[in-house]
């Protein structure tokens, strides 16, 4: 999971630096910004937290936590027709 966390945190990095490079964006504050929009209050990342760390519990296994749910919610909106 520390690999996997590392390596994607490398290629959104890359992306995002692409991105603002060709919208001619630089400085500081667009970097302060975009640290605030993914790890401020209130941000996916700090949403994300808890669940993220219950993953290093020791004996930790997905099927602990039962998301049927969701996976029926899933299948039902898959299954729904695509709109014109």
């Amino acid at each position: 999971m520390i690999v996997s966390t590392a390596i994607l945190i490398r290629v959104m990095r890359g992306n995002m630096q692409d991105l603002y490079q060709h919208d001619g964006l630089k400085g500081w504050r667009l970097r302060l910004r975009t640290w605030q929009y993914l790890f401020g209050a209130g941000s996916l990342s700090r949403r994300a937290l808890p669940d993220y760390l219950r993953y290093f519990k020791p004996g930790f296994h997905p099927w602990d936590h039962d998301d049927r749910n969701l996976l029926s919610q899933a299948e039902d909106q898959l299954n729904q027709p695509v709109p014109a």
